[in-house]
């Protein structure tokens, strides 16, 4: 009998201090559903690109309309220029069943070298889903003028068509129109 009345009153006396605990499970829930939930809004409104790694990490290019295939943020080209170009995409699209995509850039938001020139190319194509089929096919060809470097990425069967060899030639042909100004004859 004894034990029965220790156990009352021990219960009596302890559950002011149970109920104040659960309380405090619920609350630190709330916010942590909260906090959860301001996490997911923050991650969603963010673009989001890979490495290599599959690690993420935000994207610094910006969503395009990818039927355009033209973007000349760096403002190179005339209007009749890029109608020109954008035949000849168009062109080259249909007869290679590879998408190619031409991208002029002032600023470089990743930083200056060509390894930032590489990202935002590849960052450009992956973030805004551009090739054709299952292997993404096509290159991106980027004139990046705050690293005074151009660069041309290329994936799925694009990787087969240009090789190192065949991009290096490319960059060579290209040089001097670049180097003179004449942005037009290098992209063509």
């Amino acid at each position: 009998m004894k034990k029965i009345i220790y156990l009352l009153i021990f219960t009596f006396l302890l559950m002011p201090f149970v109920v104040k605990a659960e309380e405090l499970d619920n609350n630190s829930d709330l916010e942590e559903n909260e906090n959860i939930e301001e996490n997911i809004e923050e991650i969603l409104s963010n673009k989001l690109c890979n490495d290599s790694n599959g690690n993420k990490y935000n994207c610094l290019v910006p969503e395009v309309d990818k039927d355009k295939k033209i973007y000349d943020y760096a403002d190179l080209l005339t209007s009749e220029e890029e109608e020109k170009i954008y035949k000849i995409v168009d062109n080259y699209i249909e007869s290679s069943k590879m998408d190619l995509v031409i991208v002029t850039i002032n600023e470089n938001p990743y930083g200056i070298s060509d390894y930032y020139t590489q990202i935002y190319a590849q960052d450009f194509y992956y973030y805004n889903d551009f090739g054709i089929g299952n292997t993404k096919d096509g290159l991106i060809i980027l004139i990046d003028m705050a690293n005074r470097y151009p660069y041309i990425a290329t994936k799925g069967n694009a990787i087969l068509m240009y090789d190192d060899e065949r991009i290096k030639s490319i960059h060579e042909n290209a040089h001097n129109y670049l180097s003179s100004g004449n942005y037009y004859s290098a992209i063509e």
